[in-house]
């Protein structure tokens, strides 16, 4: 699997295509085929974020970093496993299976997490901050690649407010790039917007980031729950 150079496609076609279609066995397809292979950093990073919440949104940054990929998305999981099954011998489905419960995680922790900083947003209970354009530029990458472009004398900060305002399609896109902090006069505590724990690295590399101020505590407790995998209904595939 190579990472060629990146070319502007349709995305609305894309996300249009991949509305309502599972994923998930494409995103493991995907991660567990890259494994000693050398790529690009943007293809890596797009590997990881798809491989994190399979959705057509993170489909369409993947496929931004590899058009080779865009026919692969659209094949049937039913396909996808059978060709796994067949080309590797080793091919563990325990292993599927954990994942598919990871993506359950994910997807629920992700669902509950939006909703928590949305709501914190609109009442001024948390504040979001955006950094200024990395190395990088990821985030501005993402933006143009949703056909999103600041006006000339627009401030930067308001139009990022203003695009990421009820924007489940943009949050999801850039979940990478988001980190949550928490800190209440303690050492602080940083999170990603899936409910695991990271570092303060991981914070000031982050482009979007957010402040969580009172609401900590509340949203400690909801973490737990969400990222809690009993309960969930997950479609496994016995050996």
């Amino acid at each position: 699997m190579s990472a060629p150079k990146k070319q502007n496609f349709n995305v609305e076609s894309l996300l249009e295509q991949l509305a309502g279609t599972d994923l998930r066995t494409a995103a493991f397809y995907v991660i567990t085929g890259i494994g000693g292979g050398v790529y690009a950093p943007d293809f890596i990073y797009a590997a990881i974020l798809f491989s994190t919440l399979p959705c057509p949104e993170t489909a369409a940054v993947l496929v931004a970093s590899n058009q080779s990929l865009r026919e692969l998305l659209q094949r049937s999981p039913e396909s996808l496993m059978e060709e796994m099954i067949h080309d590797e011998h080793d091919f563990e489905r325990e292993q599927f299976n954990a994942w598919m419960k990871s993506f359950a995680v994910n997807r629920r922790a992700c669902d509950g997490i939006y909703q928590f900083l949305e709501q914190g947003l609109k009442q001024r209970q948390i504040t979001q901050h955006f950094d200024e354009p990395g190395y990088n530029h990821r985030l501005n990458d993402r933006l143009s690649l949703f056909g999103l472009q600041k006006a000339m004398f627009q401030r930067r900060t308001n139009f990022l407010q203003d695009q990421f305002l009820d924007n489940r399609r943009l949050f999801n896109a850039t979940l990478d790039l988001c980190c949550i902090r928490y800190s209440n006069g303690n050492t602080p505590e940083y999170w990603i917007p899936i409910g695991e724990r990271t570092e303060l690295k991981k914070y000031e590399a982050s482009e979007i980031q957010y402040e969580l101020g009172g609401t900590g505590e509340e949203f400690r407790q909801l973490v737990s729950t969400l990222r809690a995998d009993d309960g969930l209904d997950v479609e496994t595939r016995d050996s």
